[in-house]
């Protein structure tokens, strides 16, 4: 984690945030640990420049690149031909299959990568219409989008836990 003061989450968060690391390491051993920004404050609210991030269910983690190089911060110099995007699509899809992920924000440059590695490890034309729109990346709200400003990191939003009055999933 590289934010000290917004690495608290729901129970939810954390709990994938593990998982997620456990699958990396048990299918690309010696594999840099999935690396962790924002999260959320400690009792929620405002976090900095985010509009979101503020409820614990809001989660940004560094694309993971080619070469598996030692990271102790976000690459911000990071460009889209330096990214894994097997590995990348690996940790994106074992988070979708547990049917929590709401929405993840990408890079535009990312998108058809992306893509590509997911229909390279099997999934069919149908299955990723959801996932990520058309294949021109339009259509209504597909769970993978572009966003602004992720050109180094993706931003995954978790679905509101049923019954979780004050959550509120907003994009």
């Amino acid at each position: 984690r590289i934010h000290a003061k917004r690495f608290y989450g729901a129970d939810e968060t954390i709990a994938l945030l593990r998982y997620l690391g456990a699958k990396l390491d048990q299918a690309y051993p010696g594999s840099e640990p999935l690396l962790v920004g924002a999260i959320s404050k400690k009792r929620g609210g405002k976090a900095g420049s985010h509009l979101s991030h503020q409820n614990g269910i809001d989660v940004d983690w560094a694309y993971l690149e080619k070469g598996n190089p030692k990271r102790r911060y976000y690459n911000s110099k990071v460009r889209s031909d330096q990214l894994d995007y097997e590995k990348n699509w690996y940790i994106f899809e074992v988070a979708l299959l547990t049917g929590r992920i709401k929405s993840i924000f990408v890079d535009k440059d990312m998108l058809s990568p992306l893509y590509r590695a997911a229909k390279a490890s099997g999934w069919s034309e149908a299955a990723l219409k959801p996932i990520f729109g058309t294949k021109t990346f339009q259509g209504a709200r597909p769970i993978i989008r572009h966003w602004p400003g992720h050109t180094y990191h993706a931003h995954v939003r978790l679905k509101c836990s049923k019954g979780e009055s004050s959550c509120r999933n907003g994009h």
